[in-house]
């Protein structure tokens, strides 16, 4: 069983219904398993067709639902699908028919039944990562393995992430659903619905990234609603927001991963905005235990995952963030960590967000860049002298420009190669 809005999907008669009118589909008349893109928005729509492919053992990609038909044709044939749903099920595409399908020649289709996803892109041009559907269940399994542990497997999931991502979909809903627990899953843009979902759930375990949270934040503090347990992940959760909802919140849990590995660590009740927790069972992280390094995930098919993430070892065995490789501004020589600046102009009255990128120096090289949101009146100068009460001079931005809106990808993530290319 589903809830979206408030609305009652039974799986029983619902999807049943649902799963019909795809076996009358003219990609799911094969009874071979076939390679379909799906680009779709309604959450209930996107569950129903994970779950009938999965079942059937076919290769799914899925696409963020706000892509254009264009874009969405390419990528499904850069990933060598052969069939696009766009829109809603109605709405099938050959994508060899489309022309794009000569863009998948070097890419190899998945030699068994996979789940396809698009990397988030926030360094580069997003890259098709296969995942089996095995790999999914023992993801699933391991992750509940943890919740159980913990006596949250009984809390009821409030999904405000899209589920057309990992997050919100796999450790989101299917593993709620594998543990017998009904998601409930928030697709509106009224504040309200929202809130009588958390508030129906006494017991509840909030699935969303921390720009969301940021603002769910400020809805239950008009409301005066306690949070039980939350899950966040896609991006590190600032220290401000960190210690606003640590001090409200029964169980607060960072999920750490990537698109290969799916979910690869938890901190349940993380001790600080950098704690990325214990590794799930099946996995196992590598990072240094006496300076940041690049993390890596060892799978059980002895495969190893270069994360690109900087991290640490801590004594109790978790894994404490430290940036991203590719963010590394490096100003005659010295290295800078986004990060690091970003908390410390974070924690300025006045500052309600704040991204730091890389820029170009005519002599230095890279120079430090920051956009930032204000909540009241300050200059960049005040910033600026606020920094070099903090850093060290070559870490503090040389401009600091005032934003109304700091872009995101759909996944939440903010990309700073975007930012980068303005510049």
């Amino acid at each position: 069983m589903l809830v979206v809005d408030e609305q009652i999907i039974r799986r029983d008669d619902d999807m049943a219904s649902i799963w019909d009118s795809y076996r009358k589909l003219k990609p799911f008349l094969d009874v071979n398993p076939i390679s379909l893109a799906v680009c779709l928005s309604n959450p209930i729509e996107i569950i129903s067709v994970v779950q009938f492919m999965k079942e059937r053992g076919d290769t799914l990609l899925l696409i963020y639902g706000g892509t254009p038909l264009d874009a969405a044709l390419r990528q499904a044939g850069r990933a060598g699908c052969k069939w696009l749903m766009y829109g809603d099920s109605s709405q099938i595409y050959k994508v060899e028919e489309a022309g794009h399908f000569q863009d998948a020649s070097h890419v190899s289709s998945p030699p068994v039944a996979s789940l396809l996803q698009l990397s988030s892109g926030t360094t580069g041009d997003p890259k098709v990562i296969s995942r089996t559907w095995e790999s999914i269940d023992e993801e699933i399994l391991y992750y509940n393995a943890v919740l159980e542990q913990q006596g949250l497997n009984e809390a009821v999931p409030i999904i405000l992430s899209s589920v057309s991502h990992s997050f919100g979909l796999i450790t989101g809903v299917l593993a709620s659903i594998s543990r017998g627990i009904t998601p409930e899953i928030y697709d509106s843009n009224n504040p309200k619905v929202m809130i009588r979902m958390i508030k129906g759930q006494p017991r509840h375990l909030i699935y969303g990234v921390p720009a969301l949270l940021e603002g769910v934040d400020q809805w239950l503090e008009a409301w005066k609603i306690p949070l039980y347990s939350l899950v966040t992940s896609g991006a590190p959760m600032p220290e401000k927001l960190f210690e606003k909802l640590s001090t409200k919140t029964t169980c607060m849990i960072q999920q750490y991963g990537c698109t290969e590995s799916g979910a690869a660590s938890l901190a349940i009740g993380m001790k600080s905005c950098d704690d990325l927790g214990i590794p799930l069972g099946h996995l196992r992280i590598e990072a240094d235990e006496t300076e940041p390094s690049e993390i890596f995930i060892h799978t059980t098919s002895e495969k190893v995952i270069a994360t690109r993430d900087l991290g640490i070892k801590a004594g109790d065995g978790g894994i404490r963030f430290r940036g991203r490789m590719d963010d590394l501004i490096n100003v005659s020589g010295l290295k800078v960590q986004p990060i690091e600046v970003e908390e410390v102009i974070r924690r300025l009255d006045g500052i309600k967000e704040v991204i730091v990128y890389r820029g170009v120096h005519p002599v230095q090289g890279d120079s430090v860049m920051a956009n930032a949101i204000a909540n009241e009146p300050i200059t960049s100068q005040q910033v600026q002298d606020w920094c070099r009460n903090h850093l060290a001079e070559y870490k503090v931005p040389v401009e600091v420009r005032f934003v109304s809106d700091i872009p995101r990808l759909p996944s939440g993530k903010i990309s700073r190669r975007l930012l980068e290319q303005e510049v």
